[in-house]
């Protein structure tokens, strides 16, 4: 998969996908396998027009947390046979360029588009002035054919970004993960944190995410960890430990069966199922009894 991300022309004719892809779920997965079979079947080039992290920060205000990094994004993208990814940063020269001028010198200059895909409530230019019917209208003056795709649903919900990031944030995370089509996934490194768990017997990798993901609900949640392409069970606390009268917040994965040494790794937490709230407890006696609970339980779903 090329990327480019410095403003050069693609000198190949494109079916390109427009959109943040924040999630990849399975709506997203319907319109990129749309694009992907119209690049085959017109001998295109299978590419991907989306935004740098500027998009969110100037929608939201600089704050806005992603359900999945860019490193995330590209690894999806490659398994769907994704050519080119072109990144656009998303400034305010691009926030405030009128609907047509981005069709003619984003879509026709730079990507030498002949087929565009985007979702139905795609929304683009000065103000959010242009969509999908817009692109539809005047797609063929710039030399590109428009194709909107319909809404996905499942279960009779529409599938959007929106109501995933309402499920993780109320711990329903597993209606989240089949809208995504796989477990929500948190990725970074693993720091040193304050080490309690190790003295109360349940190690825990205090993991520092690579970007500002959006936090499940707090509390304790069956998870599966994935640490140099292996898989192991594990469970992992989300919050701020309120026994201990933490305040800031952390991530901390317990790995069942897992001794090594694994500071400064890289490792990739999915989310798998809500267990249960976060807890002050009285004790850490008590703690530690509610601690093995869990992992009981974790073990028993397996």
């Amino acid at each position: 998969m090329r990327i480019i991300e410095d403003g050069k022309r693609t000198e190949r004719s494109t079916a390109v996908a427009l959109g943040n892809f924040d999630g990849i779920h399975l709506g997203h997965i319907e319109l990129l396998k749309a694009c992907r079979n119209a690049a085959e079947s017109r001998g295109l080039e299978f590419a991907i027009l989306t935004f740098d992290k500027k998009l969110t920060e100037l929608k939201q205000g600089g704050n806005l947390s992603c359900l999945t990094s860019r490193t995330q994004k590209e690894a999806v993208f490659k398994e769907l046979g994704v050519e080119l990814l072109y990144i656009v940063e998303f400034d305010e020269k691009l926030k405030s360029m009128e609907p047509e001028l981005f069709m003619e010198k984003i879509l026709r200059e730079k990507l030498n588009a002949s087929e565009v895909f985007v979702g139905f409530n795609f929304r683009f230019g000065r103000n959010a002035s242009g969509d999908s019917a817009l692109l539809l209208e005047k797609g063929e003056r710039y030399g590109f054919k428009t194709n909107i795709v319909a809404p996905v649903q499942k279960s009779g919900e529409v599938i959007s970004s929106s109501a995933i990031r309402e499920y993780i944030r109320s711990g329903d995370i597993e209606k989240a993960n089949s809208l995504l089509g796989r477990p929500y996934e948190i990725r970074g490194k693993v720091v040193r944190g304050k080490g309690r768990g190790k003295v109360m017997g349940f190690a825990t990798a205090n993991l520092k995410p690579e970007i500002e993901y959006l936090p499940p609900k707090y509390g304790v949640y069956k998870t599966e960890t994935k640490w140099r392409g292996k898989s192991y069970s594990s469970l992992t606390n989300v919050g701020r430990n309120p026994t201990f009268g933490d305040i800031s917040f952390s991530i901390e994965t317990h790995i069942l069966g897992f001794e090594e040494d694994i500071y400064e790794e890289v490792i990739e937490v999915s989310f798998v199922k809500f267990i249960r709230e976060e807890v002050k407890f009285s004790t850490v006696e008590n703690l530690i009894s509610q601690v093995k609970s869990d992992i009981a339980e974790v073990e028993r779903q397996d």
